[in-house]
């Protein structure tokens, strides 16, 4: 088995990539990256 990882910069092209991969039979996992943002006061909530 090989693993072969893309970065997705734009994440419009992931639906044709997902599908080129579909065409193919190849099997994948996605991982997307998830970025939270919090205010000042819920991070003061923290302590």
């Amino acid at each position: 088995m090989t693993t072969f990882t893309v970065n997705i910069q734009n994440e419009k092209g992931l639906p044709v990539l997902q599908e080129i991969l579909n065409r193919f039979g190849l099997s994948y996992t996605i991982e997307a990256d998830k970025e939270f943002v919090f205010t000042e006061a819920e991070i003061a909530g923290f302590c």
